[in-house]
């Protein structure tokens, strides 16, 4: 009887230890620990990016092949992910895993590192509330097909988005437009992060736009206008249609004809900060291709230095022409052509173009007005022996001037 007392005695503490004991080798392996690039105790903004990052803490008994996963919450768009440093390619995750980004690790042998980043992700705050982002790892096993215990501390991390302050319309003035002219203008406010834009919203809220045009959900103005005159209207930005700007009066005018010189939005062309030139037309630029980088070309004349119009489409435009808007026989707006290195103004690069730039050196006679910005190949604002030379070599073909 006593024998059996010990024996049963013997067998309960063996019970009790195996039942300490074994958890705590249940949760030997591989250690992990999940960490982000947010202070402690610091709000994230809409637009931030957080990285969330895998490291290893410990790994006894390795691993050969898993996948591994981060959950994020509905706020959170993904970004980006790397692997042991590499960049890495995420998956969106289904079935049982729905929701999750999973990196997969596949490899022969085991990996047995410690104290080695494994991996991270990389995700867009796009809305208010809570973010967080749950990690932990999917079918983790070793070269034996073992399943590998994983210790994760801690397995989400949490912060809070900071509510925006309220926006402001920054738009102050629009462009005029033109009566039966297709029109866009796009309305901006000093909200900047990028989020969803089905959590922006544009609304008219008093007045009304000229007839043929509407506001679009994105702030875009765009239409074609069926009558002219000025009106005015006001608007009013928001943010998941809860945080709304405070009114903004706008005014936009529609011309009957067209009142001023507008390139393309294809031109490569530009108007001088001085005013009154154009700027980027090239050498052996015909009177067509000129046109085709003008608004309302239908209502441009080009005119030689000398004011005959210029009516032949393949004729070239030359330093000192005149591109004029007209209003009947009323030019309402005018610009003066700078063709780099064509300092004669015939449109074309040849060597009375290089002469003419040495003369200027010596003044005689001096380069003034287009054609002293023609003669200008390295845009310094001064006509120097630089650019003599520089004309001189791009007429050789040993350089280009319209590389600068």
């Amino acid at each position: 009887m006593k024998k059996q007392k010990i024996l049963a005695a013997l067998t309960a503490f063996m019970t009790l230890f195996t039942c300490v004991i074994m958890p705590i080798h249940a949760t030997e392996g591989l250690m992990l620990t999940l960490t982000d690039n947010v202070a402690e105790g610091e709000t994230v903004a809409l637009g931030d990016t957080v990285t969330y990052t895998v490291s290893i803490a410990a790994n006894e008994g390795g691993f050969c092949a898993g996948t591994f996963c981060f959950l994020p919450t509905e706020n959170l768009q993904y970004e980006s992910a790397t692997l042991l440093a590499e960049d890495a390619e995420a998956k969106r995750m289904d079935g049982e895993n729905e929701g999750a980004y999973g990196i997969k690790y596949l490899q022969t042998a085991n990996m047995t590192a410690t104290d080695t980043v494994l991996c991270s992700m990389t995700f867009r705050v796009i809305g208010l509330g809570d973010a967080s982002v749950r990690f932990y790892s999917y079918q983790l096993i070793n070269t034996d097909l073992d399943p590998v215990s994983v210790q994760i501390d801690p397995d989400t991390l949490t912060h809070t988005v900071a509510t925006p302050d309220k926006p402001s319309v920054v738009t102050e003035n629009l462009k005029d437009g033109v009566m039966g002219k297709t029109y866009t203008a796009v309305l901006e406010s000093d909200f900047h992060a990028e989020i969803p834009s089905d959590d922006l919203s544009w609304e008219l809220t008093d007045g009304d736009l000229p007839a043929g045009l509407e506001l679009l959900n994105d702030g875009t103005l765009t239409g074609t206008p069926t009558e002219f005159g000025t009106f005015t209207f006001s608007v009013t930005f928001s943010l998941f249609d809860s945080i709304v700007s405070d009114e903004k009066e706008l005014t936009l005018t529609i011309l009957e004809k067209p009142r001023k010189l507008e390139l393309t939005g294809e031109s490569t062309y530009t108007v001088g900060e001085e005013g009154g030139y154009l700027h980027q037309v090239i050498a052996e630029t015909t009177l067509t291709a000129l046109l085709s980088h003008l608004q309302n070309p239908e209502s441009v004349k080009v005119f030689d230095a000398k004011g005959n119009e210029i009516t032949s489409g393949t004729a070239f435009i030359g330093t000192g022409c005149v591109v004029s808007l007209m209003d009947g026989d009323e030019a309402v707006d005018s610009l003066t052509v700078v063709v780099l290195g064509d300092v004669d103004g015939d449109g074309e690069i040849l060597a009375f173009d290089y002469v003419a730039v040495r003369f200027d050196l010596m003044n005689a006679p001096p380069l003034t007005g287009a054609y002293e910005r023609a003669a200008d190949a390295d845009h310094d604002g001064e006509v120097l022996a630089f650019d003599y030379v520089a004309i001189r070599r791009h007429l050789m073909g040993k350089t280009n001037i319209y590389d600068n």
